[in-house]
């Protein structure tokens, strides 16, 4: 119902201009990229249980004759999976109800892709570091679990901070470049609304640029991260 709701905002009769309009052609987008990443990913609770989940069993990892780093990259891609669904179906969802900003969706379908993959990593990497093995019942390994709520809340607070770090460029491009192109060549060659149209072309490439920036530094931050604990684990533990 939300997001039928902000539809009306890009379907009302009656026109937007300046600021108003740049904000609002923003706010959908970055709403559903929000509540996907938030609802989509950060709640995908495998990864923060990679281990845990194994309990008393993990000694298995030992037996199978299959190295422990292609076992834990299969976990990865299972749970990669479960977050990529729903990815992509609110993604499909999203440009049926509002296809006049189909780029904006396009743009963030990559970028999701590429969060989906750090959040995991990032989650297992905590439960790398500390799994809770010794439970009798399966809902223990998830239930009040530290390796799930503070990759949780901490992922958060990192989907706020991407949101944040997208939106204000967005619209101060989006405001300032048009005053900008009118100054340089003036309304008689450039009128308004083709200043407008150029300056949230340039908007939105350079808040995408910074945000793909963002995401591939923390996709390869967290992987490394996750792949070292994974080593100390697999030593401490079967060595």
């Amino acid at each position: 119902m939300m997001v039928f709701g902000m539809r009306d905002m890009f379907v009302s009769e009656e026109p937007l201009y300046g600021l108003e309009r740049i904000i609002l052609s923003s706010i959908l987008p970055l709403l559903v990229m929000y509540l996907t990443m938030i609802m989509g990913v950060n709640l995908n609770t495998g990864a923060s249980t990679i281990i845990s989940r194994e309990g008393k069993t993990y000694y298995y990892a030992k037996i199978i004759p299959v190295d422990y780093k292609t076992q834990f990259d299969a976990k990865i891609k299972v749970y990669y999976l479960l977050s990529a669904i729903s990815v992509v179906g609110t993604v499909a969802f999203a440009v049926a109800i509002a296809p006049a900003i189909w780029y904006h969706f396009l743009a963030m379908s990559g970028f999701l892709a590429i969060y989906v993959f750090s959040h995991i990593h990032f989650a297992s990497s905590f439960d790398l570091a500390d799994p809770k093995l010794n439970w009798t019942n399966p809902s223990a390994a998830v239930k009040n679990s530290k390796n799930v709520l503070i990759p949780y809340f901490t992922g958060m607070g990192i989907s706020t901070a991407l949101l944040v770090f997208f939106t204000v460029p967005y619209i101060l491009i989006s405001f300032l470049f048009p005053n900008v192109l009118e100054a340089a060549f003036g309304t008689d060659m450039l009128p308004h609304i083709h200043s407008e149209f150029f300056g949230r072309i340039i908007a939105a490439a350079v808040s995408w640029a910074l945000l793909y920036t963002a995401v591939i530094i923390m996709a390869v931050i967290f992987r490394k991260r996750a792949m070292k604990n994974l080593t100390v684990w697999y030593e401490r533990m079967y060595s």
